[in-house]
């Protein structure tokens, strides 16, 4: 976090420097990708209509970007740490030091109140368009930074689920890394399992399934 903190902080002090404001930067940065943006989608064999509209969907995200990032600097955040903890966590157990016995990723569970953070957030962006004019863009942006937080606290939640669940069925190494390599790429298996740590909040599956002893296996792994 503090890693992120001195960037921001650098950044800013350089666009200073250079007389731009963030929004007008990130407007610069559009422009020059526009062109190489046209090339390929040419070369891909689009129609210059299709070619225009995907110039301006991409335009659009890059604009938004500086409205997204309190959000993006919490989920690199949230991301640096996880990747700290447990690299230190490699770390003690090589020098046969240690750890927290407190810390397990597959026990990891948010408090129900980030729920609401969600559930925010999907308000905000359900009124939007009917807010006054002047208020679309605040409650717009306020509701997707709300979204993309608690959707990345949920993935990191729904991981911690399906680690338990590998743990506990003896999953192989290299079963694991693909269904990991799965859940990053696709899409639609990311949301799903942003959903499912959504859920567990109120259903809490891993108690639920702790209770039932696998045939042959220990309770606790």
């Amino acid at each position: 976090a503090l890693f992120l903190v001195s960037l921001l902080v650098w950044l800013a002090v350089l666009l200073a420097s250079a007389g731009l404001s963030p929004v007008a930067a990130v407007d610069q940065v559009a422009d020059q990708a526009v062109g190489p943006a046209s090339e390929v989608y040419s070369g891909l064999g689009m129609d210059q209509q299709s070619i225009d509209a995907a110039v301006e969907n991409f335009r659009d995200f890059i604009t938004m970007l500086p409205y997204l990032l309190p959000a993006l600097l919490l989920v690199m955040s949230i991301v640096l740490s996880g990747a700290t903890v447990a690299l230190a966590k490699q770390v003690f157990l090589r020098l046969k030091q240690p750890f927290p016995a407190s810390f397990s990723f597959r026990e990891f569970r948010l408090h129900f109140a980030f729920a609401y953070l969600m559930i925010i957030g999907l308000a905000c962006e359900l009124v939007m368009p009917y807010v006054p004019p002047a208020y679309v863009d605040p409650v717009g942006f306020t509701g997707m930074n709300l979204v993309i937080v608690s959707e990345a606290l949920f993935f990191i939640q729904g991981l911690a689920i399906a680690y338990f669940f590998m743990c506990r069925y003896k999953v192989p190494q290299t079963a694991r890394v693909m269904i990991y390599a799965a859940l990053f790429i696709i899409q639609l298996i990311f949301s799903l399992v942003s959903w499912l740590g959504l859920f567990d909040t109120w259903i809490d599956y891993r108690r639920r399934f702790n209770r039932k002893k696998p045939k042959g296996q220990k309770r606790r792994l």
